[in-house]
């Protein structure tokens, strides 16, 4: 199953589309009258009609609208273009700042984005003395729509500073290096270290007394349903390991116990459970 696409970027698609079928019409309008034009020949080709192009883009493109396009009219989105109150280079310059940020883990609010907008905005019609109009409360998200090639809105997902810190280029280069060299022997006696024998791991802990959020039935007539938990801070924590050839190993459960339970052990013929 494919990704789903929202009826924004569909309706973008379809007039990026439009837009090329009338662009191309019209150029193979304006070269067959030109070459008719020019032919002294009795017997000439007529040119093309704005009917025969109509019909030869299956649809895409209207007569009208073909019709006032050739002497140079403008398209809808050009005409949408130069009603934003932002010039094109100042929205490319929001689009980079909320990508640069996005990748360094601080992504940009809505909010955020309309008083960039509000700023860039304001400082340019203080240098051409025109009077200052706000953007709406409703142009960030058109913005995201019409760049949304380049950003789009996510839900966040919490990530530690200390980890954020360390996906860094010189992080990421020295470690290349180190597993370029263990790959070919440099760190022993020449006998390159195979990639079974490498292992990257990661843990992570797990509450078991918080519940997630999910969705349940309950009386009607009220906005929150609330689900009673016990408020204990017990930490599992669980661990697990990948080699670079795609393998793993099991992964490793660690958790609190008063009592060393004989039932632990049912079903574990290999005993990997250990107390300490």
């Amino acid at each position: 199953m494919g990704k789903v696409i929202s009826a924004a970027e569909r309706a973008r698609k379809l007039s990026a589309a439009k837009e090329l079928a009338y662009a191309s019409a019209i150029t193979t309008y304006i070269e067959s009258h030109a070459a008719y034009a020019e032919s002294s020949d009795p017997h000439r080709k007529s040119p093309v009609s704005l009917h025969d192009l109509v019909s030869l883009h299956n649809g895409l493109i209207t007569k009208t609208t073909l019709s006032r396009r050739v002497p140079g009219g403008r398209s809808k989105s050009q005409v949408a273009h130069m009603r934003t109150k932002l010039k094109h280079e100042e929205e490319a310059l929001i689009v980079r700042h909320i990508r640069k940020e996005g990748d360094k883990g601080h992504p940009c609010t809505h909010r955020f984005v309309l008083g960039l907008a509000n700023d860039i905005l304001r400082a340019r019609c203080k240098r051409e003395h025109i009077t200052f109009q706000p953007v709406g409360k409703n142009w960030s998200g058109r913005f995201v729509e019409r760049h949304s090639d380049q950003i789009k809105t996510y839900w966040t997902k919490s990530l530690q500073g200390v980890r954020a810190k360390s996906v860094c280029l010189s992080v990421l280069e020295g470690w290349n290096n180190l597993r370029g060299k263990a790959q070919c022997g440099d760190l022993t006696d020449g006998t390159p270290i195979l990639p079974k024998n490498i292992a990257n791991m990661d843990k992570t802990g797990w509450l078991p007394s918080v519940h997630q959020t999910r969705r349940v039935i309950g009386p009607a007539g009220k906005k929150i349903q609330y689900e009673v938990e016990s408020g204990l801070r017990e930490n599992i924590t669980m661990i697990g390991t990948i080699m670079a050839d795609g393998t793993s190993t099991r992964p490793i459960v660690i958790f609190l116990g008063v009592n060393l339970q004989t039932r632990w052990g049912t079903g574990d013929p290999d005993h990997n459970i250990a107390n300490a």
